[in-house]
């Protein structure tokens, strides 16, 4: 096998360098340097020879966000050249999954059994950054390319190369001068993507004939994601059903989507939820258990920021928060701490009821549980998850799909946590979107009852206010 592979590797080499020797640098005497560095990187990479050869590979992972706490997160993953994909992943505080690609089928799955669809599997940033063959790829020959000036990047001497691809995708490369292996690339996401992209490259091994990076460091605006390898192997083993759905699984994923769906038509139409960006909701919330009663704000904008600001008399402001990425508690009393878990996943559950018509997108794993009542409404008990953690059970009507009641942990984590039920009545539209205006929460020690005061749609809110403010 490995002088079967040598070979088909020499032969992509040739065919690399021929196909670069179509491409027209700028200056002529760029010609011979530039040809002999693309064909290079392209062969170390896999190249079309490469390509032809590679059939599939396995790797071990670590991915962390650089300046973030905490542990990192473990992949396991599968792939194959025909794009089927299977990503083994546990996040620090949150249940084991499984994210795959058969081809025609994008899904998900927890260790509790829930599971669902991937909405749009090729944008994961996983599909860039652990694809051995990415930056061939991103700029895969025919290519126009010409010198730039020599730069030292990472403590290596760079030469720079710009390169424009067949669809005017711009982007530069820089290559180590001695090994003349790819130290970073730098593209928009697309032509039509004003967001750039860059990915550092480290830690070059030999596997199987393939220069390997085994360190990688990719920025997308203002996050930066550190990816470490511990094993790569080239045409594992795969088993027939690796990427596959069972089919009990995707039957039950369909007709759970399909309750969520109809939940989310019947509280409105697509263009009326298209029109909302941001929105503020007032309420007013009494505490019957003490007699309190609180004013409550809640900040929401897409496509997950959500910021609820509660002001209680004799107890001062508090507020909850998450940005997108990290979920946060702020009081006068207690101060800043994280949000647990649980906690972050009840925040979420409350932005779905706010900001309706999001079920779908927002917690797409899905376990039935049963039929139950709510009153005396019969009702289809489903639990509802993100990646994030569980929701908690959602009660949807069987007769016209409205959301009656979530029941959901609210503190502490999955072996210590408090089940609180929270159920809608008194059902309005606002700008053409049904919406409870009246919610009843309730677990051992309390009962609440909100009273919504008002809406408003589209009002302009800063980014800012999502954000964690430990100095606060």
């Amino acid at each position: 096998m490995r002088g079967q592979s040598q070979k088909g590797l020499g032969l992509g080499a040739a065919a690399v360098a021929a196909c670069f020797l179509l491409c027209v640098p700028a200056r002529a005497s760029d010609r011979g340097v530039l040809d002999d560095l693309f064909a290079h990187w392209a062969s170390s990479l896999g190249g079309l020879g490469g390509t032809q050869f590679l059939r599939a590979y396995e790797t071990d992972e670590t991915e962390e966000i650089e300046g973030a706490p905490g542990p990192k997160t473990t992949l396991h993953v599968l792939r194959t050249a025909g794009g089927h994909f299977r990503f083994e992943v546990t996040r620090p505080g949150m249940a084991p999954s499984v994210q795959a690609w058969d081809g025609r089928v994008g899904w998900q799955t927890l260790a509790d059994g829930s599971s669902g669809f991937l909405i749009n599997p090729a944008s994961d940033i996983w599909m860039i950054q652990n694809d051995l063959l990415f930056a061939y790829k991103a700029l895969r020959p025919p290519i126009r390319f010409k010198a730039l000036d020599p730069a030292r990047l990472n403590g290596h001497d760079c030469m720079v190369a710009s390169v424009t691809d067949l669809n005017n995708n711009e982007g530069t490369c820089y290559f180590d001068r001695a090994s003349r292996l790819l130290v970073r690339i730098e593209r928009r996401l697309s032509p039509t993507d004003p967001a750039t992209v860059s990915e550092d490259y480290d830690d070059y091994r030999d596997v199987e004939g393939f220069h390997v990076p085994y360190l990688m460091r990719m920025k997308i605006g203002n996050v930066v994601s550190v990816l470490r390898r511990s094993r790569v192997v080239i045409n594992p083993p795969v088993a027939d059903n690796a990427f596959v759905m069972s089919t009990a699984q995707y039957q039950e994923a369909l007709a759970l989507r399909d309750i969520v769906r109809r939940r989310d038509t019947a509280m409105g139409s697509a263009a009326a939820f298209s029109r909302i960006e941001t929105r503020v909701t007032h309420l007013s919330v009494e505490v019957s258990t003490s007699g309190t009663t609180s004013e409550e704000t809640v900040y929401q904008k897409l496509p997950n920021a959500i910021l609820v600001e509660v002001q209680t008399p004799g107890m001062g402001k508090e507020a909850r928060g998450y940005d997108g990425a990290t979920g946060w508690f702020s009081s006068e009393l207690q101060g800043y701490r994280p949000l647990r878990p649980a906690e972050l996943a009840q925040l979420q559950s409350e932005g779905s009821v706010h900001m309706v018509g999001t079920l779908e997108t927002a917690l797409p794993l899905r376990r039935r549980v049963g039929e139950r009542l709510v009153g005396d409404r019969a009702a289809v008990a489903i639990a509802l998850a993100s990646l994030q953690g569980p929701a908690g059970t959602f009660y949807f009507d069987k007769e016209n799909e409205r959301l009656l009641r979530i029941a959901a942990p609210v503190s502490g984590d999955r072996e210590n946590s408090t089940e609180a039920t929270t159920d809608f009545s008194d059902f309005r539209r606002v700008d053409g979107v049904e919406i409870p205006f009246v919610v009843v929460q309730s677990n051992p020690l309390l009962r609440t009852v909100s009273t919504v005061r008002s809406i408003e749609n589209n009002p302009p809110i800063a980014d800012a206010i999502f954000k964690p403010s430990p100095e606060d």
